[in-house]
């Protein structure tokens, strides 16, 4: 048995993949594929930036203190800007596994930091590659 990876709690085998504990089969993993999950909730939180700070600026451009309004748009621009950004930075969209085993569509693994997930990506290529029984 020939060890691919093992980091993170999880370990890739020429026979098997091991993640916390749970171990599947490589011969018995069907379809196996890869997704990005969904983002964070920052989109709602976002939103109520935009409402809190451009709706009112943009109103207040229809009244004769336009600078006013003019400055609470630019604050609400940079505001939301500045919060996509950085949530966007803190929680990124993480990474996801998925097959087929034993009948039901599984998540094998998931993370949010790339160079994990490609190596673990990486091992059950070179993994299934090696065994002749998962070709």
């Amino acid at each position: 048995m020939t060890v691919y990876y093992d980091r993170a709690g999880v370990q890739v085998t020429s026979h098997e993949l091991v993640v916390q504990g749970k171990r599947y089969q490589l011969n018995q993993l069907q379809r196996l594929r890869i997704a990005r999950g969904s983002a964070s909730p920052a989109g709602t939180i976002c939103a109520i930036l935009a409402v809190l700070f451009v709706l009112p600026g943009s109103c207040s451009l229809q009244t004769s203190a336009w600078t006013i309004g003019l400055g609470l748009t630019a604050i609400g621009v940079l505001a939301l800007g500045a919060a996509a950004l950085i949530i966007r930075r803190l929680r990124p969209r993480p990474f996801e596994m998925w097959a087929d085993y034993q009948g039901h569509t599984v998540q094998l693994f998931w993370t949010r930091d790339e160079r994990i997930f490609n190596g673990i990506r990486f091992a059950m290529v070179r993994a299934s590659q090696s065994d002749p029984l998962t070709r």
